[in-house]
């Protein structure tokens, strides 16, 4: 997978999509002229990985699972993206994570998929937050849900703001609803292009009075700068 992969809702629908990773552009580059694109073979990736490369271990794990130049072998890419992993490469985690979730190449562990996701959102993988809070709201842990939503909205992932403003406008792991932090949140997630959030928050601000609505924009400038530092 070298792609990003698209978390749930809350309505609990999984989706994935993925987003290409790259080998490190050349030292010097050419300093004039169109820009080069380099297509990286399988052989020449498979050599840099022998030799410990790790971001050719994550390349060489994304070619098997994505069935790019060989034939897709979802066992094959489990241990490149482990080895990958174990060095740091936080995308392998997330990876290696989802993998654990939807079963491919091993039995479906959420256990394991959780381990992984655990790692990729301590490293700053936003969308392993995101599958985190996914898994706790399903396990009805409501504020532990809130918390990686929140780690992953302040992130600035779309998915994890509207999650984190329709928590809040329902009262969901919080003491009371609490529709100015739903505000909030989901005035960024439709300004990052959430189509559900902005149908979300146009029900939500016929029901909110003046004040709230001041109160709203005010919070919303606060978020704002909290997510700049």
């Amino acid at each position: 997978m070298r792609s990003r992969l698209l978390t749930p809702l809350l309505c609990l629908v999984m989706l994935s999509a993925c987003g290409k990773p790259t080998v490190p552009p050349p030292v010097q580059p050419p300093p004039k002229g169109p820009a080069v694109t380099t297509v990286l073979s399988y052989d020449l990736v498979l050599d840099l990985a022998k030799e410990g490369n790790h971001d050719a271990e994550f390349e060489l794990g994304a070619m098997f699972h994505d069935g790019d130049g060989v034939e897709q072998d979802y066992a094959q890419a489990l241990p490149w993206y482990r080895k990958a992993a174990n060095a740091g490469n936080r995308q392998a985690m997330f990876n290696l994570g989802m993998m654990y979730k939807n079963g491919e190449g091993v039995s479906a562990d959420p256990a394991a998929a959780r381990g992984w996701f655990v790692r990729a959102s301590d490293a700053g993988d936003v969308r392993a937050a995101q599958q985190l809070g996914t898994m706790a709201y399903e396990a009805k842990d409501f504020a532990k849900a809130l918390q990686y939503f929140l780690k992953a909205a302040k992130g600035e992932l779309p998915e994890a703001q509207l999650n984190a403003g329709v928590m809040y406008v329902r009262g969901e792991g919080v003491p009371a609803q609490d529709v100015i932090e739903g505000y909030a949140w989901l005035t960024l997630a439709k300004e990052n292009g959430n189509a559900r959030a902005a149908s979300m928050l146009e029900s939500l601000l016929e029901k909110m009075t003046a004040e709230e609505k001041t109160a709203g924009e005010a919070r919303l400038e606060a978020v704002r700068k909290e997510i700049k530092k």
